[in-house]
This record gives structure tokens, C-alpha cells and sequence, in this order.
């Protein structure tokens, strides 16, 4: 009998579990209050921009596919055309600033966004981190009108196996969610940005969705969407986003200064081996090895040598370059940060206290003319602002082609942006006026020599 009691006891209670409560809407899980309060002020992005050149079609005018491609895809000069891209952004703020991923809105002449009940406003670019690949817009609000924010959360706090919700527009189909969890924090050596400290996540990001948030599951951003692992321009389950706290440093400095301060350390180096982690004693070969300082900058003054192993930054852990950068981007200004090293067998602690990036300087900057094969050509003076710009080695001095011209002269030469000039007419080219002197006179040949993504071109133009 108390076997039967039990039995049926059992049963009961299976039952109950089986038929759960009577309301089925009570079952359902939903992320629908995070979605409410972060989709109106999520925006549809659309740029315009005079180019002069063809064109493969309209998919390569989504600057997502844009940054699959290199100059070497692009016809040669014909014409003077629209170009028309879209993208997604979000209001951070009353006053209307708005994030964006730079590479949706760059060299635009006009950008205008849409809100998810339909309303369009005009934007204006007012500065960014290429870096990073960040952008800050304000949009043009009516006076007497208000938009729609959100608001960041912190993505320090993320850990693996968090539910994160992708928004934004893609394929230009509508405002549209995905859903997934956070792969990974802390990526690097994706190869798609110089400071790369992304968080990986499996929720779909398509084109279109670029600079549409990240956000949690109370609706917080947490991140920029910004890039995805691709084979066919679709998903595959491994997108990135930038860090909302990296993010919301680019967005304090130009709401605060109207310019994007970029913080200065003055040092590089290289990633650690297994083998040259084993030769210094360490278990891991986690750590940037310094093998350059600039003279009087921050690290310098730290007390940071050469041979020094960096091993954390602000007290997080730096485990590579693209690491260490990250981490340099969203340290304070000028005011005491922690640095732990390893020297001579053991760990020393240093404190370094960061400045902002000297300036470019128009002086720096040269306009070619003449009757010579860089007609057209503006070059500039190689600085440690430039280096950062073009992520060059934070010593390295020289001659950089900066812009060139919308057709090139009848000799041919066809120089890029980021193009190292190194000689010319056997003139080694150290200064702008080593360019001056040696593009003097009428020789019966040109001969020059370039650096081009590490290898050295040479060329005779006659």
C-alpha cells in the first residue's frame, strides 16, 4: 500500500510538471523588454559620395564589402559618380550623438539616418578613431523635437556564455534582431583593426548591421558591431564588436573637446614565441617584449627599457600587441596608470602617466608640382601622430605619400596612400627637403625606389 501511495504520489507531481501552468505565455522566455528599449534609438545609416572611377556592381558600394578589397580591384579612372552605402548606427545621447562604425562613414559628403517609426535626419561626421573604426555623428534634431538613446553598458564585465542581442539593418531589409551568446572577450589577431580587443559572438552580423550595437539582455550596449569571419559576405557564427568601453573613450573625447584625443606611450615591441618566453623564465608566452622607445615619451619616462616583458596595463592583461594597444586606447590621460613588467627574472611594478598624441603639423605636409612623375602628389614628413596613423614603427622617419592625384601624370607612376618614398634619382629621401632638391632639373630617366607593406619597389620612368 505505501508502495502504491508513493507511486501515485509520483505521478501527481509529474503530471503538474508536465502540464506547467495554465497560462502558456508564461513559459516563454523573451528578450523583448531589452529590444524595446534599445530599438528606436537604433538607426539606419545611408551615406552618399562623389567618387571618380567604375564601379563591379552595387554590392561593392556596402562598405563591409569594401574592406575585403584593396586598390588592386578598383578600374582605372573614368568618371565622376555618386556612391551610395548604407550601414546602422545608435544614438547615445539627448543631444543626438551617435556611434558608428568609421568605414560606413567615411569620406562621405552626406549622411542621413532613418528611426525605426520612419522619420529621416541629417547627420554631421565630427571626428574618429580609424584605429579602431569608430566614428562619432551628431544628427541634425529639429529644435523643439526630441530622439530617441540608449545607454552603454560595461563590456569589462562580459563573460563567455552571456546572451547578447546583434541589431541593426541588414541587407538593408529593416531594422531586424539576431540573437546568440559571447563567444570570446578579449580577441585579437583578427586582422581587421590596429587595436583589436573585440568581443566574439555568435549572433548573426551581416552587412548592413555594421555600427549597430551590441547589447545585453537588459538592453545596455555593450558593444559596436564591427566586423564578421566571412568566406561568402554572409554569417557564419563568428562576428566582433567593439567594446563599449572602448568605444565610449572616443565618445567622451570628442563631446568633451570636439576632437578625438588619442592617447601616447611611446613604445612597441613584439609578440612573445613559446621558445623566447622559455629563454626569459616565463611559463607562458603571454607579454609584449619592448624592442623600441621614443625618446622623452611616457614610457620612456616610466622608467620602461628595452628587453622589458609587459605583462598587464591599467591592471588588465596584456597578452599581445594588438592587446597592449587596446588597452593604451581606453587608459586615462594624464593621470597615474599601473604597468607590470618582467626584468631580470622577476616582476617589477612602473607607473606611467599617458599624454595625448602630439599633432600633425601642416608644415610637415608637401604639395608636388611641376614637370616630374609626382605632379599631384601631396607627401608628408613621417612624425609619431602619422605613425600612429598609418601604423608604421613609432621611430621610423621618411616621406609618405599621403593623397594622390585624380589622374596620374603620362609617366605612369602609380603610388598608393601609406607609400614610403626611400629614394629617388639615387637621392636617399629622409626630409621633405631631400623630395624638393631631388625633383629639381629635367633628367633623361627617373629612377625611384618606394616601400609598399614592407617590400621595396623599384621603378625607372622615362
Amino acid at each position: 500500500m505505501r508502495f502504491i501511495a508513493f507511486f501515485l504520489l509520483m505521478m501527481t507531481m509529474i503530471t503538474a510538471e508536465v502540464q506547467g501552468p495554465r497560462d502558456g505565455m508564461a513559459l516563454r522566455v523573451s528578450y523583448k523588454d531589452a529590444v524595446h528599449q534599445t530599438a528606436p534609438a537604433v538607426v539606419n545609416i545611408f551615406t552618399e559620395k562623389r567618387v571618380v572611377g567604375g564601379g563591379f556592381g552595387l554590392f561593392m558600394e556596402d562598405p563591409f564589402y569594401q574592406m575585403f578589397f584593396d586598390d588592386a580591384f578598383t578600374p582605372a579612372p573614368m568618371r565622376e559618380r555618386v556612391e551610395r552605402s548604407l550601414g546602422s548606427g545608435v544614438i547615445v545621447s539627448p543631444e543626438g550623438y551617435m556611434v558608428t562604425n568609421y568605414h560606413v562613414v567615411e569620406g562621405a559628403q552626406r549622411v542621413w539616418v532613418q528611426f525605426s517609426d520612419g522619420r529621416e535626419l541629417e547627420a554631421q561626421f565630427l571626428d574618429a578613431e580609424p584605429n579602431l573604426d569608430i566614428a562619432v555623428l551628431r544628427v541634425n534634431v529639429p529644435q523643439g523635437e526630441a530622439v530617441p538613446y540608449t545607454q552603454f553598458g560595461d563590456s569589462d564585465a562580459l563573460e563567455v556564455g552571456d546572451v547578447v542581442l546583434a541589431m541593426g539593418n541588414p541587407f538593408g531589409v529593416g531594422q531586424s534582431v539576431s540573437m546568440g551568446i559571447v563567444s570570446a572577450v578579449g580577441r585579437t589577431n583578427v586582422g581587421v583593426s590596429h587595436y583589436e580587443n573585440f568581443i566574439q559572438t555568435d549572433a548573426a552580423i551581416n552587412p548592413g548591421n555594421s555600427g549597430g550595437p551590441l547589447i545585453d539582455s537588459t538592453g545596455a550596449v555593450i558593444g559596436i558591431n564591427t566586423a564578421i569571419f566571412t568566406r561568402n559576405g554572409g554569417s557564419h557564427g563568428i562576428g566582433f564588436a567593439t567594446p563599449a568601453n572602448a568605444v565610449q573613450m572616443v565618445l567622451n573625447s570628442v563631446t568633451t573637446t570636439g576632437k578625438v584625443s588619442r592617447p601616447w606611450f611611446g613604445a612597441s615591441g613584439q609578440n612573445l614565441t613559446s621558445a623566447l618566453a622559455n629563454r626569459l623564465g616565463l611559463q607562458t608566452p603571454q607579454g609584449v617584449l619592448v624592442n623600441e622607445l621614443v625618446q622623452d615619451s611616457p614610457a620612456m619616462r616610466s622608467g620602461l627599457k628595452v628587453g622589458d616583458i609587459i605583462k598587464t596595463l591599467n591592471r588588465r592583461p596584456v597578452t599581445d600587441l594588438r592587446s597592449l594597444n587596446a588597452h593604451i586606447l581606453t587608459a586615462p590621460l594624464n593621470q597615474p596608470v599601473d604597468m607590470r613588467i618582467w626584468r631580470e627574472g622577476r616582476e617589477r611594478d612602473l607607473t606611467v602617466f599617458l599624454e595625448t598624441l602630439p599633432e600633425r603639423r601642416a608644415a610637415d605636409q608637401l604639395h608636388l608640382e611641376g614637370d616630374q612623375p609626382l605632379t599631384g602628389y601631396v607627401v608628408e614628413q613621417l612624425s609619431p601622430a602619422l605613425n600612429h596613423e598609418l601604423q608604421e614603427a613609432l621611430g621610423r622617419t621618411g616621406v609618405v605619400v599621403m593623397e594622390r592625384p585624380v589622374r596620374t601624370a603620362f609617366f605612369g607612376l602609380n603610388l598608393r596612400r601609406g607609400d614610403v618614398l626611400r629614394e629617388i634619382n639615387g637621392r636617399a629621401i629622409n626630409t621633405l627637403a631631400d623630395v624638393e632638391a631631388a625633383l629639381q632639373g629635367r633628367p633623361r630617366k627617373w629612377e625611384m625606389s618606394y616601400s609598399r607593406g614592407g617590400r621595396v619597389f623599384r621603378l625607372v620612368l622615362q
